[in-house]
């Protein structure tokens, strides 16, 4: 088993797999009152607004590559459960899918490739910055174990595109 920042890298039945470390950031949510303020509630809209499009980009190449790894992996995915427990806590409102069905499949695997190595790279950036943005210890845990995931993506399965 491998590691990149709080995730860890395993192999099962052939399919690598990154996990997170922590017992699941939408378990960990309690129920609270707590109110956001406009920079953490932004951010994790932004947030959940990319993970959607990375989704439907991995749901739209497993769909067109039948099969293939990574892509029917990642297309079956729950990221976005951990931040929709997150919504759920403050009581802000999860955003709608605007991405679903709308993103084209790439052209061929090597353009599959690289498009999602462009977009985990993007998710990681942006995760770096909102991590600046916000306090909360359950929000800064979600973002920290996204972006590590989005790494360990890399790491595992696309660094060898150009």
């Amino acid at each position: 088993m491998r590691s990149f920042g709080n995730t860890r890298v395993k192999v099962t039945a052939g399919i690598i797999v990154c996990a997170a470390v922590l017992a699941g950031t939408a378990a960990a949510v309690s129920a609270s009152t707590a109110l956001l303020g406009p920079a953490s509630s932004g951010a994790i809209t932004e947030a959940m607004t990319a993970e959607y499009k990375a989704m439907a980009l991995y749901k739209a190449t497993a769909s067109k590559f039948k099969g293939v790894l990574p892509y029917t992996h990642w297309a079956k995915s729950d990221r976005d459960d951990d931040l929709e427990g997150i919504f759920s806590k403050y009581g802000v409102a999860v955003p709608a899918d605007a991405f679903a069905g709308k993103v084209p499949a790439p052209a061929s695997l090597a353009e599959a490739c690289r498009a999602a190595k462009q977009t985990e790279t993007g998710l990681i950036g942006m995760y770096d910055r909102l991590l600046k943005a916000v306090k909360e210890a359950d929000i800064i845990a979600a973002f920290t174990e996204m972006r590590d995931q989005s790494e360990c993506r890399i790491k595992t399965h696309l660094s060898k595109c150009n």
